[in-house]
């Protein structure tokens, strides 16, 4: 990259913008600040410009060449800074200026960084190089891009991450309320904040003294809306200690390994019977064996529905239709 000049005065018509502006939003309240702005002071900074012959191609400048258009500015010179320069040099230029800018949003910059890379073919690796930045935020931005295309509202950067750590019905119930109330979204602090009460919630349903690591897998997806990966890193979580705050203090336990099949015919009876109810059949009905136990489930249920009083069955039943 070579500079040429500075200062140079440039009529706007012989300006364009470049082939990819950086921004794919727009701030109405920003954009009316810097046309005030103009007004009273010109343009005082210079657009970075390269040389094209039949005119010149700005590469960084964009908000000040569209606001002295809005101003109804045509022949009037605008200051320039002219540099001769490839398109890969063109491109990581722009980038680098607009890092700069906390105005410029994560979206319009994840989607600049995601074009640069397809067009050049240039790696996480070689872009972070020519912009001085590491491959990791990079990489972030670029995923903020993905994310933020299959939300149905607008979010921060540090938003989508929350987001996308959450269980998914979580995420889900997030989105729609601010979809359905016109609000905004949660911060991140809050976001995580919800995130962390609900493994807490389903911490507390698990028990070291009763419950494996393929019972905690189950619940954790069930109760937590974890998906089954998520759901079978945390039951191993939860089974070394490492979750909870007790994680540090309390001694790994070494399992019998039959209870794993007890664990798997709880988790089986629970799908038709509440906790409760289960617990009390396994401990007077002394079988592994789903179909055994689930006979007996329906018998104390109907059992409990046969000696309850009508009054309490018309309460229960109240309490069912709501």
């Amino acid at each position: 990259m070579k500079l040429i000049e500075k200062g140079v005065l440039i009529p706007r018509s012989q300006l364009k913008p470049f082939e990819l502006p950086m921004r794919i939003d727009h701030d109405e309240e920003a954009n009316e600040e810097l046309q005030n702005d103009i007004k009273l002071h010109g343009v005082e900074n210079d657009l970075i410009v390269r040389d094209k012959g039949d005119f010149y191609e700005i590469i960084d400048g964009h908000r000040r060449y569209a606001a002295t258009g809005q101003l109804g500015w045509v022949d009037e010179t605008l200051p320039c800074e002219v540099r001769e320069m490839s398109d890969e040099e063109a491109y990581a230029l722009s980038i680098r200026v607009n890092v700069l800018r906390a105005e410029v949003s994560p979206r319009s910059l994840g989607n600049y960084l995601l074009y640069t890379r397809v067009k050049f073919g240039w790696s996480q690796e070689r872009l972070a190089k020519e912009i001085g930045k590491t491959q990791s935020w990079v990489s972030r931005m670029e995923k903020y891009m993905h994310d933020i295309a299959n939300l149905p509202i607008e979010a921060t950067e540090r938003q989508t991450r929350a987001l996308r750590a959450a269980p998914e019905y979580i995420r889900k119930q997030i989105i729609d309320n601010a979809l359905i109330t016109g609000a905004d979204l949660p911060s991140a602090q809050e976001i995580n904040d919800k995130v962390d009460q609900n493994l807490a919630n389903v911490l507390s349903l698990l028990d070291h003294t009763r419950h494996d690591s393929e019972y905690a897998t189950f619940i954790f997806r069930t109760e937590g809306g974890f998906s089954d990966q998520e759901s079978e890193e945390l039951a191993r979580k939860w089974d070394l200690r490492e979750l909870g705050e007790k994680a540090s203090t309390q001694p790994v336990k070494i399992r019998d390994p039959g209870k794993s099949k007890r664990a798997r015919v709880f988790s089986e009876l629970i799908k038709w019977y509440p906790v409760e109810i289960v617990d009390i059949v396994e401990e007077q009905i002394k079988s592994e064996n789903v179909d055994t136990l689930r006979k007996w489930c329906k018998i104390y249920i109907n059992e409990m529905h046969k000696k309850a009083s009508i009054i309490l069955r018309q309460t229960m039943l109240e309490v069912f239709i709501k």
